[in-house]
């Protein structure tokens, strides 16, 4: 059988077309479209929740929070991973100061516990408030050690909204006040009436009264416990503080145009 030249010709360009087919498609690099990519908006503290830290162990029980973002998050610096990573260091250091109770209990107490169910709790709960240039978060500490009665302790930190700087107390005055001095006088004034009411009591007594000057004394362990909310300087005093336990907690708010020294963007 013979072929014409035109016949020879066309069966070789099918026979390159074929080749060069099968070349493109096993030879040549694939192409692959990168994934899309979205912009995503940090999830808010309020929308995510607070982020906790649970633990049970055989004589006790923790539950503690703190806030997975804070209103520091647009701040440059990493205000706000400084500011979570803070509070959330001084619970576990709180957490880990609370296991030292059940360590070495001895046996004969270690059974009772467990003759009677009896468990210890630590629980960590905290509040936000905000004034004009600040955020401050506190912390409600109910510690239980199978004592006479669990205690109620607080924590608070109070940062700057503007850079993000954990304030303390003598930073919101200017140089050279006596805030001490003037918030000792101030809440021995207001603290007998105030607590007085509360209780349905005429006069506090004696021991009371010694307690309430003792915890107010112009020390600044005494005003350690505060926050900024709206215009007011709020000092919290846990039981014991300036009273016996039976009358609990004591919350001091001030309003900040009644304080000397205190600097103009706070509160």
């Amino acid at each position: 059988m013979t072929f014409s030249r035109d016949a020879i010709i066309g069966l070789v360009v099918i026979i390159i077309i074929v080749l060069g087919s099968f070349w493109y498609v096993f030879f040549q690099p694939m192409s692959v479209t990168a994934p899309s990519t979205a912009t995503t908006t940090p999830p808010t503290a309020t929308a995510t929740g607070p982020l906790h830290i649970t633990e049970s162990a055989e004589f006790y029980t923790v539950d503690t929070q703190y806030p997975s973002q804070t209103v520091l998050a647009g701040l440059p610096d990493s205000a706000d991973v400084n500011a979570v990573a803070l509070m959330k260091q001084w619970e576990l250091d709180t957490i880990a100061d609370y296991k030292t109770n059940w360590t070495d209990l001895g046996a004969d107490f270690e059974a009772h516990l467990r003759d009677e169910h009896l468990k210890g709790s630590l629980a960590i709960t905290y509040t936000t408030h905000q004034s004009a240039h600040t955020v401050s978060y506190v912390y409600t500490m109910f510690s239980d050690t199978l004592g006479a009665h669990p205690n109620t302790t607080y924590k608070t930190f109070t940062f700057d909204t503007t850079n993000g700087q954990n304030l303390s107390l003598a930073m919101l005055f200017n140089s050279g006040t006596d805030y001490l001095g003037w918030l000792s006088n101030y809440s021995r004034a207001q603290l007998p009436a105030m607590i007085e009411a509360r209780e349905n009591v005429t006069t506090l007594d004696s021991n009371s009264t010694d307690m309430l000057n003792a915890g107010t004394t112009a020390d600044a362990a005494n005003f350690q416990d505060f926050y900024l909310d709206g215009a007011n300087l709020v000092i919290l005093f846990p039981p014991y503080a300036v009273g016996p336990y039976v009358l609990g907690s004591t919350e001091l708010d001030i309003p900040a145009s009644q304080i000397p020294g205190l600097k103009s963007q706070y509160p």
